[in-house]
């Protein structure tokens, strides 16, 4: 496999933006190599084979760019600004709807 499903905290090295593109390339390139194999091999044992393979390669690539956005720092809103107490119903009237 071109992925090393290793996790993140047990690497030694930090995974640079850089190093996260090359690896969703390679990604990409595995997962067409998977669909076209998908689309011309006969048998239907061979194609459970390069269905499982296209799904993990889809599920790496989806751990990658959800990473990458949960990467990208958010500005923190307070409870205060967002009108959000805690999920505590404000209004007395909707209180014995709990």
């Amino acid at each position: 496999m071109i992925y090393n499903d290793t996790p993140r905290e047990q690497t030694s090295a930090p995974e640079s933006g850089m190093r996260r593109d090359d690896r969703l390339k390679a990604l990409e390139r595995e997962l067409k190599k998977a669909q076209q194999m998908y689309e011309v091999v006969v048998g239907f044992q061979g194609r459970i084979k390069w269905r499982r393979e296209m799904e993990a390669v889809q599920y790496e690539i989806r751990k990658i760019t959800e990473s990458s956005e949960s990467d990208a720092t958010l500005p923190a809103v307070s409870a205060d600004e967002s009108g959000v107490m805690a999920g505590i119903p404000t209004d007395p009237a909707k209180e014995n709807t709990l």
